[in-house]
């Protein structure tokens, strides 16, 4: 009987391993950059926010959707 229970707990995936794996989706996400209006991506959010301020592809300003719902 004991050795079924050392099998069940080694087919347990231990809390590190779900961190890990969560990190790894997490940053895949982060990975997946990319631009609102025109959809390029980018690999990194600097890249992205330069793309974002020379292009002119921001979106409405928060205070502008603020005023909006008044």
């Amino acid at each position: 009987p004991q050795t079924d229970h050392a099998d069940s707990a080694a087919s347990r995936v231990s809390k590190k391993e779900l961190r890990r794996e969560r990190q790894k989706k997490k940053s895949q996400a982060a990975r997946g950059l990319q631009c609102n209006v025109c959809g390029l991506g980018f690999d990194t959010r600097n890249q992205l926010f330069k793309h974002i301020d020379e292009s002119g592809h921001a979106l409405a300003s928060a205070s502008a959707s603020k005023t909006a719902f008044r």
